[in-house]
């Protein structure tokens, strides 16, 4: 049988910004997390489609929600093994 195990984790993020941008900048702590964590293999769930969209397809231009997203997406190669949903 195969543990799952379930990091939360609580951040304020300071100033007023768009939800996708919040959104896109949790991904981001959760993913430099993750990989803090030294696991290897990890899934990204998120409520946010517009956000698991696009970690799953980087190269699509949404220019003010990429900027925060560039860093989670370059950090996924380090991980075996990743999946969004």
């Amino acid at each position: 049988m195969n543990a799952v195990n379930r990091v939360r984790f609580k951040r304020k993020i300071e100033g007023v910004f768009a939800p996708t941008i919040v959104e896109a900048q949790a991904a981001n702590v959760a993913v430099e997390l993750l990989l803090q964590l030294r696991l290897q293999k990890i899934t990204i769930e998120g409520d946010a489609q517009q956000i698991i969209n696009l970690i799953l397809n980087p190269e699509t231009d949404q220019s003010d929600i990429n900027i925060p997203l560039n860093d989670a997406v370059a950090l996924l190669q380090y991980f075996s093994s990743w999946k969004a949903s």
